[in-house]
């Protein structure tokens, strides 16, 4: 259909394809026929999500995107809502925008980071795009059982440019003894909120393992630990709990040396729970075996630095501190702390380093001390 209105002239289609995606209904127009300037497409449709993921690929989107585009593999149906303002004038830019929609039908969409092996199926939600990026909230999907929300942001200019992933869910104590077999998680009930945010550098988007950055945070609100203060907590109360690490390859930048195997090892992590942090080195062995190579563990801050050897250093002051729950907790719950039978042999566990841990105030029954300072030192 054409119309004509003014100067203006606009044709409205009810099929037709654009950048390879089956359109079912649109328009172009041109605003001025005596002066043109612009020529605005307007488009929408229902096709296979590969279709969409060319719009992302091929228009000038892909420069935002840099590896993105080329490291992203779909499957299934979903729409595409396109706005294309096309110059007629080269002292102009084009300007585009749109909408790849997700419905979780019988032909769901699947999405999958060739990189890294992230698969998410069953997405349900929309993922912006327009001259500044690529953008997504609350898009709902399924990874390995878990369900969950996605957010997406695009930060800079191709392959200098990052890419930001952000993922949150709701998992159960139960769910996590399942799929985290440990028997500490009798100490544990309930279920807690999290969110983990991944950021990739474009450019590596399209490699084997790229270099990722991951942090994990929860507030730890429904989950209840069955430990004395200060590490125990009831359901009702949140305590910040986080941890972030750097997944690369051995040849991206990874050591490798005694003990210490190929891929992200060894793998620095840092973690921290309410006022206190730690910091751990994991290595691998030439078994695949994964454990602790060295760590540091402060009260009331964020450890900066590993000890130069192996073991386990503590260090920070804690303002209080009752001894005779802990010492109750342990003739009760001991058995925890005893190693594990017929499990495969463990690493050695990490010798204690000298240290030293400050408490302000230490109580023992009707013993009352303060400004106590005790200290740690390896025994043979």
């Amino acid at each position: 259909t054409l119309r004509f209105e003014n100067r203006s002239l606009t044709i409205d289609v009810e099929q037709a394809r654009v950048l390879g995606a089956e359109v079912t209904g649109g328009s172009a127009t041109l605003p001025d026929l005596w002066n043109p300037r612009w020529l605005f497409i307007r488009a929408r449709g229902w096709a296979p999500l590969s279709d969409g993921l060319r719009v992302l690929a091929e228009t000038p989107l892909s420069y935002r995107l840099g590896g993105i585009a080329r490291a992203l593999s779909v499957t299934g149906r979903g729409g595409l809502e396109l706005s294309l303002d096309l110059p007629l004038n080269k002292t102009l830019d084009l300007r585009f925008a749109g909408s790849v929609l997700f419905a979780n039908s019988d032909d769901a969409a699947t999405i999958e980071l060739d990189g890294i092996g992230l698969r998410l199926t069953g997405l349900d939600g929309k993922l912006d795009f327009d001259n500044a990026g690529v953008s997504a909230e609350g898009v709902r999907a399924d990874l390995d059982g878990q369900p969950l929300r996605i957010g997406i942001a695009t930060r800079g200019d191709g392959d200098q440019g990052q890419t930001e992933l952000q993922f949150s869910g709701e998992t159960s104590v139960a769910e996590l003894s399942r799929r985290f077999p440990s028997r500490f998680w009798a100490l544990a009930s309930g279920q807690l909120d999290w969110q983990v945010a991944a950021v990739l550098n474009n450019a590596d988007a399209s490699e084997r393992n790229p270099p990722l950055d991951l942090t994990f945070s929860s507030d730890l609100a429904g989950l209840a630990l069955a430990l004395p203060a200060p590490l125990g907590k009831p359901a009702d109360t949140e305590r910040a709990l986080s941890a972030e690490m750097r997944l690369e390859s051995a040849a991206a930048g990874g050591t490798d040396g005694p003990g210490r195997g190929a891929g992200p090892f060894p793998l620095r992590v840092g973690l921290g729970y309410g006022d206190a942090g730690a910091l751990l080195e994991l290595s691998r062995d030439a078994t695949g075996q994964i454990g602790v190579a060295r760590a540091a563990i402060e009260a009331g801050a964020r450890p900066q630095r590993l000890p130069a050897e192996r073991g386990l250093s503590i260090d920070g002051t804690l303002p209080a501190l009752d001894l005779g729950p802990w010492i109750e907790w342990v003739g009760t719950n001991g058995g925890l702390l005893e190693p594990e039978q017929n499990r495969r042999a463990r690493p050695e566990p990490l010798p204690v380093l000298p240290s030293q841990l400050g408490v302000e105030n230490l109580r023992l029954g009707t013993l009352r001390l303060r400004e106590v300072q005790a200290g740690f030192r390896p025994v043979e």
